[in-house]
């Protein structure tokens, strides 16, 4: 596992932010599920946010740009990309730092198992609003995954005493199951799961967590073969359902973001330099360390 410390240098430790409070959006999940995309609506969201224009998703024919992303099977992010900068908003006289991660595929089990850990783990401890990215319906294969990620995220958040899941936000792609989509349907939803888990003998931790109220949810319908067809990623090619849904989760998501700035365990802001040196220490942690579970089931609750 290999840092570029001038990166994070670059990002949160330049003297002009070092010290403003911060806000870190970041999504998991599996490979060429659409999280790049989707981070890039968001990244177009908070640049007319900081510009003070309305939130909005761009017009209809712009070609969507950002995150490297492409339609098709195979993935595109390697390891843990911060974008290039992060968006300086202004309320009320005060100051905050957003910054946007994108992953690889946190839950590709084709890949190194431990990698994977230790990826998910990082993104849970920096991120102040995750984003779990799921195709079609939580998977018995996600829970065990998330089970894995929630232990190591547990165990390392402590000795930096940081918050190791501060929001998380279940997003379920390509709901096919019914024709309700939005954020009331997916808390239904993840009640249902939640009262499923309570009759398994595993995933204590996904179990806690679903119950917490730092947990919300949103169903996405699928966004029509036309935009799957095109390579562009615009919002003219999407039906009209999916647009509306996912204007609705984005807008929402980049007017919050004041909501969800990142803290320690006493729930107390930090900054960005202050982040910026636990990340580094982290990684240094993460490299010692050795994380490798067959399955959950190796997991000590």
């Amino acid at each position: 596992m290999w840092l570029d410390e001038s990166a994070v240098d670059r990002c949160f430790l330049d003297s002009e932010i070092s010290d403003y409070p911060l806000c870190l959006l970041c999504v998991i999940g599996e490979k060429r599920g659409g999280k790049s995309s989707l981070l890039n609506y968001i990244l177009r969201a908070l640049h007319r946010l900081e510009k003070g224009q309305p939130v909005s998703l761009g017009e209809d024919d712009e070609a969507l740009k950002g995150f490297h992303w492409r339609s098709g099977t195979n993935s595109v992010t390697k390891g843990i990309w911060i974008w290039s900068r992060p968006f300086i908003l202004e309320r009320n006289r005060e100051k905050m730092a957003v910054f946007v991660l994108d992953t690889e595929g946190s839950l590709d089990i084709e890949s190194d198992r431990e990698t994977c850990i230790k990826l998910s783990a990082l993104s849970m401890l920096l991120s102040s609003y995750l984003i779990f990215n799921v195709s079609g319906s939580l998977k018995t294969t996600e829970l065990d995954y998330l089970e894995m990620y929630l232990h190591v995220s547990e165990l390392t958040g402590e000795s930096f005493s940081l918050q190791y899941l501060q929001n998380l936000n279940i997003l379920v792609r390509d709901w096919q199951l019914d024709d309700n989509c939005g954020r009331e349907a997916a808390k239904s939803y993840i009640e249902h799961e939640t009262e499923k888990l309570c009759k398994s003998a595993k995933n204590h931790r996904v179990l806690e967590t679903l119950r917490s109220p730092s947990v919300s949810g949103f169903l996405l319908p699928h966004p029509g073969k036309s935009f799957l067809r095109s390579s562009q990623g615009r919002l003219s090619d999407m039906d009209d359902d999916f647009r509306n849904h996912l204007t609705t989760y984005v807008s929402d998501l980049v007017e919050g973001v004041w909501l969800h700035h990142k803290t320690n365990v006493h729930g107390e802001r930090i900054t960005c330099g202050h982040l910026g040196q636990t990340l580094k220490e982290f990684v240094r942690t993460l490299q010692r360390e050795h994380f490798s579970f067959a399955s959950p089931v190796e997991v000590i609750v």
